[in-house]
């Protein structure tokens, strides 16, 4: 606070150790309460993550089907049939194709997240899509969710 004394002079009065506390106290609640909304919106950011992964853009290339068996490298495939009887016929005898797996192998789960090779037998009898490369090895695998092979099938017919 300033005060003049006499004409010409500027003194300071000190101000009181309360008034100044009353002060930063009010600026230490400002500052927590901004914290805390960020921290909130932060979090709610982060929880809606996993909402934006559902949708994936699948290639137009895809067959989808099922994986009958993992035996090293070697994937035995059956394509999905779009009619029940055909579905029928291929569960009562198995058609499944036999691939080979290209080297750089890249599969995702359900939630587009990256799984390892050796993980690759835990997804026998699912529901997968998968691409080839240009020598006809399986170089992609996508899980599929009920909602993909549902559009899936609309795509074929």
């Amino acid at each position: 606070m300033l005060h003049r004394n006499s004409p010409g002079t500027v003194m300071e009065t000190p101000t009181s150790p309360l008034r100044r506390q009353a002060g930063c106290a009010k600026i230490s609640q400002h500052i927590h309460l901004i914290m805390k909304t960020l921290v909130t919106a932060l979090l709610l950011c982060l929880l809606s993550l996993p909402a934006l992964a559902v949708n994936r853009l699948l290639p137009t290339n895809i067959m989808a089907g099922t994986i009958a068996s993992v035996d090293g490298n070697t994937v035995t495939f059956v394509k999905s049939e779009s009619s029940l009887l055909r579905a029928l016929v291929a569960a009562l005898i198995p058609t499944g194709q036999s691939y080979a797996t290209a080297p750089g192998l890249r599969i995702f789960d359900g939630d587009n997240r990256f799984l390892l090779t050796g993980q690759l037998p835990t997804l026998v009898g699912q529901t997968v899509g998968i691409t080839l490369d240009m020598q006809g090895n399986i170089n992609r695998i996508w899980v599929l969710s009920d909602a993909e092979i549902a559009l899936l099938q609309q795509q074929q017919q």
